[in-house]
């Protein structure tokens, strides 16, 4: 419900305000996609959203892989240290 909130508010003129004229207006979002800030901001988030989401799962299962596998001295340190469900 939240969310919906949110969302219905931002297409408003003034939030809560259903008496103002107009009441419904695109205004926010014209400012939204036309700000470079904004856009640049979103560019950076959905780059280190992806990165994220590629390089976590190799990076963790080749730790789970040197933990299992080997026989290495540290693997012992790399199994203290990860965690445990």
């Amino acid at each position: 419900m939240p969310t919906i909130v949110v969302v219905v508010g931002s297409f408003m003129s003034r939030v809560g305000f259903f008496e103002a004229t107009p009441t419904w207006t695109l205004k926010h979002w014209q400012l939204v996609f036309t700000d470079a800030g904004i856009l640049k901001a979103l560019g950076t988030t959905l780059i280190l959203a992806t990165t994220a989401g590629i390089v976590s799962p190799i990076l963790f299962s080749l730790l789970a892989y040197m933990i299992v596998r080997t026989h290495w001295w540290g693997r012992t340190i790399l199994d203290s240290a990860s965690p445990h469900p």
